[in-house]
């Protein structure tokens, strides 16, 4: 009696160490530490039983048991107190055990399936979703784009002025085109459109309220590129022929060119210190080549410039003193900072500045004949305070120029400087200066 009962113990000692040593020991149960959140679940010991218990153990088992090595049995570490032998017939439990895992193995297998169908029909439905949401989101693009003033090259004078109403003032330019200029007394919206033969060339915008939709003031370059691919050396195709810009790095970074569509473009002007955009220029294909603003190579005709005489050159050129002191102003206001008073004295000094650069072959603020600034001033019988002074040459246009300026450090710190309050611009054919002042 004692044997066949020690025989049997020895059975199922032997069975409760493999299924220790293929389950592992169970993960106790710990008190959480205080901030942190209990999440294990704690079963009570009268629930379990020990069929409930050897039921668990063994469902986990599978078919592994086969594989179960008795040798490596540790029988000291079981414990088999509570156990009712007369109750366990190993023979018959493993194979009903073993099918019942199997049926929910198989259940389980068949809930996941279904639950990965369903993730694949949502990740599906997400992309969908996305590329709808992208679509719409570039055909809004586009819609802006049709109401900013991009829309305008190519249309008439008076499709212009129901969009932007009557122009303050008609400028003759260098291009052929009349520039038709916008302005608001508060400086924040600068508008430049330039209309030859009834059609919109150009249109250049500056100041924070401008519409130059999908891009708006203040973009970093970055962020632009987001909407717009710049083209590092951009190749104009026109009835003359086959023009390829070469800008330099300077250029590259200050104004970009972009083919928006085929035949227009823009040139975005970038605040390259701070890193925002503060203009754009929308122009036709003819236009750009006329502009010239980098270096370039072509196939087929240029058209040469004009070669004008001083009655041709003075209305041009006053034109572009006046929009300098207003792109300065924009400039400005866009730093908070008071826009500059316009001083004909100070202006006749930088205009004679300009004109003997241009004359006797030079470019620095010190004269060989005329001295320094101050010896200018003096010169003028310009009293002041202080006193400055920029200069530029072979820039497009005075907007060009002043966007120049405001990417040179020295140049710059005149430009924004809150102790000036005066201004003179003298421009004589391409030469720029522009004199600051803060009068007695």
């Amino acid at each position: 009696m004692f044997r066949q009962l020690g025989f049997i113990f020895i059975v199922f000692g032997i069975t409760f160490g493999v299924l220790v040593w293929q389950l592992g020991w169970p993960e106790w149960v710990m008190p959480a530490e205080e901030g942190q959140e209990d999440t294990s679940t704690e079963i009570p010991e009268e629930s379990m039983t020990m069929e409930d218990s050897l039921q668990d153990l063994l469902s986990n088992l599978g078919e592994t048991r086969d594989n179960i090595n008795l040798d490596e049995i540790d029988l000291e570490s079981i414990d088999l107190e509570g156990l009712t032998i007369d109750e366990l017939n190993l023979q018959e439990i493993l194979p009903v055990l073993e099918e019942e895992t199997q049926t929910e193995q198989t259940e389980e297998d068949e809930a996941s399936e279904e639950e990965s169908n369903e993730e694949e029909i949502s990740e599906e439905e997400s992309e969908n979703e996305e590329q709808q949401s992208e679509s719409e989101h570039l055909e809004e693009e586009q819609t802006i784009a049709e109401d900013s003033l991009q829309s305008l090259i190519g249309e008439s004078e008076e499709t212009v002025q129901n969009l932007l109403g009557e122009a303050q003032r008609v400028d003759p330019s260098l291009y052929g085109y009349n520039v038709h200029v916008y302005l608001d007394q508060e400086h924040q919206e600068y508008i430049l459109v330039g209309i030859m033969d009834n059609v919109v060339q150009t249109v250049l915008a500056l100041g924070g309220e401008a519409s130059v939709a999908p891009l708006q003031a203040g973009m970093t370059r970055s962020e632009v590129e987001n909407h717009l691919q710049v083209e590092e050396e951009p190749t104009v195709e026109t009835d003359d022929g086959s023009f390829t810009f070469h800008p330099d790095e300077q250029e590259a970074a200050d104004r970009p060119l972009v083919e928006l569509e085929d035949g227009i473009w823009a040139q975005l002007y970038f605040d390259t210190i701070d890193d925002g955009l503060i203009g754009v220029r929308y122009l036709n294909s003819e236009t750009i080549v006329n502009h010239r603003p980098y270096s370039i190579t072509y196939r087929g005709s240029l058209e040469e410039r004009p070669n004008w005489g001083r009655e041709e050159w003075r209305p041009v050129e006053e034109a572009a003193e006046q929009q300098v002191l207003e792109a300065t102003n924009v400039i400005r206001q866009s730093f908070d900072i008071d826009p500059l008073e316009w001083d004909e004295e100070v202006a006749q000094v930088a205009y004679l500045h300009s004109e003997d650069m241009a004359q006797n072959n030079y470019f620095a603020h010190d004269s060989p004949t005329s001295g320094a600034l101050q010896d200018r001033m003096t010169a003028g019988d310009v009293s002041f305070m202080r006193a400055g002074e920029n200069i530029a040459a072979q820039y497009v246009d005075a907007t060009a120029a002043v966007v120049g300026w405001l990417n040179s450090e020295g140049h710059r710190v005149n430009l924004l400087s809150e102790d000036f309050s005066h201004l003179g611009v003298g421009v004589y054919e391409r030469y720029y200066t522009q004199n600051f002042l803060t009068p007695w």
